[in-house]
């Protein structure tokens, strides 16, 4: 492959197969989230988690932020899933719970691995990451 593409290097096609990886999943919470069961639902996101916390980089990190950012907004404003019926928003952050307890312990703890003390970085790659067109 490499004399396919000679100036194409491992860790450009890494970090382009992550941009579209995570292009992918924003398209996927955004258009099409609503349409899973909820088993599907619950396996997305619980695929997701880990996807979050294994990004080599901060600013793939913070595009994984962005993507659980929408996917929140979507069930707050209860968006409804196919063949499922939630009485209310608790209801909805129930099924969910102990996924958003990870999530939350997991930002917490990787604040260390992207010594996330500069807030001004995150602020640069949203940014970054609003202004490109998914759609």
């Amino acid at each position: 492959m490499h004399d396919l593409f000679p100036n194409l290097s491992y860790y450009d096609t890494q970090s382009r197969f992550l941009e579209k990886t995570l292009e992918f999943m924003y398209l996927v919470v955004s258009s099409h989230f609503f349409r899973y069961d909820k088993a599907r639902s619950v396996a997305f996101i619980s695929l997701l988690l880990p996807f979050t916390f294994a990004q080599p980089e901060s600013v793939f990190y913070y595009e994984c932020l962005e993507i659980w950012k929408l996917l929140l907004n979507h069930l707050i404003a209860e968006v409804p899933l196919v063949n499922v019926s939630f009485n209310s928003v608790e209801d909805i952050l129930d099924s969910f719970k102990q996924v958003f307890l990870d999530l939350a312990l997991g930002i917490v703890t990787s604040a260390n691995k992207f010594n996330i003390a500069d807030s001004d970085e995150y602020f640069e790659d949203e940014a970054s990451f609003s202004s490109k067109n998914y759609q």
